[in-house]
């Protein structure tokens, strides 16, 4: 039984008329989406794109959204979130003002995420929480690399140190973690819904591993290999985000597209330029509330249907020549 090629929509630079690099996905509460641009936060209702600059007009790179619905955002020295103003247009707001002078020295906010009672925002040298009232910022003895919350456990993984997790606001190296000092974490995922601890991890190029903890007074982890059968693709490729979908993880690279593996490591369906995208290039992947995959790439965006029950066949799986007759 062989599966057609899901419907990819590719939207260009052109089509929104910025910039073609895109780092970050995030939707609201009301189905807006929103994508992290090289030239600012790009607003798109479904029918037409909006750029919105930061403070600094620099490039976004992660964007986030609370319980409330509020969308936060981190760009090249600028951390604050979208608001609207008196007349209902959504509009850009700097916590910039909230952060001690001697700690404006940062660049790149790789990652933006939310937890039950703050916003916390990853730079390579320091991490800042917001509370909603003040800012508290934690300096890296290294470099930072990524933040992650899973089910409200703060893990941070730091270049040469490994991954910790975050203590009673101390950042406190986990056993094993060490695994991970000089190779990316990109993205830690839960494996189920509900109250198991099993956390999928996905390295830069070392595949995937899943880390199991229990919820003591001290957190003891273990973290073990997760076979798939891509492990040879993972390791000859870069990987830079992993998303979970129900029972299914999308990978994505930066040189191949993204893999689709379910939740025995079984190899699910491929997106690359041969199924229809127009890049290869992917730093982030969103599943929106009607359930479409979006990807955010290094030269536009793409929307697939990936629960479509409609797929369809063409030479891009190879089948040539011209369809003569419907059974």
């Amino acid at each position: 039984h062989e599966k057609g090629l899901q419907t990819v929509y590719n939207y260009s630079a052109k089509a929104y008329k910025s910039a073609p690099q895109n780092w970050a996905l995030q939707q609201d509460k009301r189905g807006i989406l929103y994508i992290g641009n090289n030239e600012g936060i790009l607003e798109y209702d479904g029918t037409s794109w909006r750029l919105m600059k930061v403070e600094n007009e620099t490039n976004v790179r992660s964007l986030c959204m609370d319980d409330k619905g509020r969308i936060f955002v981190g760009a090249e020295g600028e951390i604050g979130f979208l608001e609207p103003d008196q007349g209902g247009n959504i509009k850009y707001r700097s916590l910039l003002p909230n952060i001690a002078k001697k700690d404006l020295d940062f660049n790149d906010v790789w990652s933006t995420i939310a937890s039950k009672s703050c916003i916390y925002f990853q730079t390579d040298n320091k991490i800042f929480r917001w509370d909603g009232k003040n800012i508290k910022t934690w300096n890296a003895e290294k470099s930072f690399h990524r933040i992650f919350n899973v089910n409200e456990h703060i893990f941070v993984r730091e270049r040469e140190i490994g991954l910790m997790v975050l203590i009673d606001d101390r950042l406190v190296p986990i056993q094993g973690g060490d695994a991970f000092s000089d190779e990316g974490v990109y993205a830690m995922v839960p494996m189920t819904d509900g109250a198991s601890q099993n956390i999928l991890i996905c390295t830069k190029k070392k595949g995937l591993y899943v880390m199991t903890f229990n919820d003591g007074t001290v957190p003891a982890f273990a973290i073990v290999p997760f076979k798939t059968d891509i492990d040879p693709f993972l390791v000859e490729n870069i990987s830079y985000h992993l998303l979970r979908s129900n029972s299914l993880y999308s990978i994505a690279t930066v040189s191949n597209g993204a893999v689709v593996v379910n939740s025995t490591g079984m190899l699910s369906s491929v997106l690359n330029k041969q199924t229809g995208l127009q890049d290869e290039t992917i730093y982030s992947q969103l599943v929106d509330a009607t359930g479409n995959l979006w990807l955010a790439t290094s030269n536009g965006i793409s929307k697939i249907s990936i629960h479509s029950p409609v797929t369809a066949f063409s030479d891009k799986n190879g089948l040539n020549g011209h369809v003569l007759d419907i059974v």
